[in-house]
């Protein structure tokens, strides 16, 4: 298991505001998260966020390791473990990228980010069209999927999101968040270790995400996922993910079939079901509160 020793975000840096450019979205902003002499950096060097040193990395991955050969094979756990261990320590990934829970252990290599167990389900829920969720002290890595996530961050995402999302509304969840246009520009650069896409062309390609689609929000969102989501394994959630409380002989483990995370019988209450037609599941199945509430169970005794 990992051991998350990590530095404290410096929440002091204050951006400056310009000037919004004429043609860009209400909902997008230009505000710069980093100083001016950056703007026109790359993707890959712009956001000011720390990330893990390379050698670090690469001195992790060189370890002898017989079977590994080449980017898409799985390295041992020994070497995984090293790896993992500079990226969770660097400044920033000590802390949930959604909710700030300490000590989260689950990733997203579509946006390189680093989350809770909880905030997995709900990223789960997403489709791993949208976002693709490992563990790092459960799941095998390849050498490409550390490599994925070292050029990410918390903190690079949270600056890009800072500097270029501006939804009407603060009240959003983690669907609004990362279906966006922005984060999903920011998904596909990520992913793109030889971008090089200064704010120009960052600017044009948020203008044609935004095009697609426009959510109540004001954020653009893609179709949704017309897969089942994955469910989260049993053994991965030892507590409701919904209201913390833990499993036992008598609070026994249920599956949401939406977001697919495993929760208690009073956060999923037999009669909370209903279809998903999208999913081609038209005979009603079981829901998380957070889901789908039916109208005919009471909710306030079950809380």
């Amino acid at each position: 298991m990992l051991n998350s020793v990590l530095a404290s975000l410096n929440d002091e840096h204050q951006p400056e505001a310009e000037e919004e450019p004429a043609g860009l979205p209400q909902f997008i902003s230009t505000t710069n998260a980093t100083a001016p002499s950056h703007e026109e950096a790359p993707f890959h060097e712009d956001s000011g966020a720390p990330v893990v040193p390379a050698a670090q990395l690469i001195a992790a991955l060189n370890k002898p390791d017989p079977g590994v050969g080449g980017g898409n094979a799985a390295v041992s756990a020994e070497v995984a473990d090293d790896a993992l261990r500079a990226v969770v320590e660097a400044p920033g990934n000590e802390r949930c990228v959604d909710c700030g829970a300490t000590a989260p252990s689950w990733v997203s290599l579509s946006f390189g980010v680093i989350f809770c167990i909880n905030c997995s389900g709900r990223h789960r829920g997403l489709g791993v069209h949208v976002s693709f969720v490992k563990s790092i002290t459960l799941d095998r890595w390849a050498v490409h999927e550390i490599e994925c996530l070292r050029r990410g961050g918390n903190m690079k995402f949270a600056m890009f999101m800072e500097r270029w999302w501006h939804p009407e509304s603060q009240d959003y969840d983690i669907a609004t968040k990362y279906n966006s246009a922005v984060a999903q520009v920011y998904s596909q650069l990520h992913k793109d270790p030889g971008s090089d896409a200064h704010d120009g062309t960052i600017r044009a390609m948020l203008q044609a995400a935004a095009s697609e689609s426009v959510s109540p929000q004001g954020a653009a969102v893609l179709t949704a996922s017309k897969a089942p989501t994955e469910w989260v394994k049993d053994e991965d959630a030892r507590q409701c993910q919904v209201c913390g409380n833990k499993f036992s002989f008598l609070n026994r483990r249920h599956h949401c079939r939406r977001c697919g995370r495993v929760v208690c019988a009073a956060c999923a209450p037999q009669g909370n079901s209903r279809p998903i037609l999208e999913w081609n599941m038209k005979d009603p199945v079981r829901h998380c509160r957070e889901c789908f509430k039916s109208p005919s169970i009471n909710w306030e005794e079950l809380e």
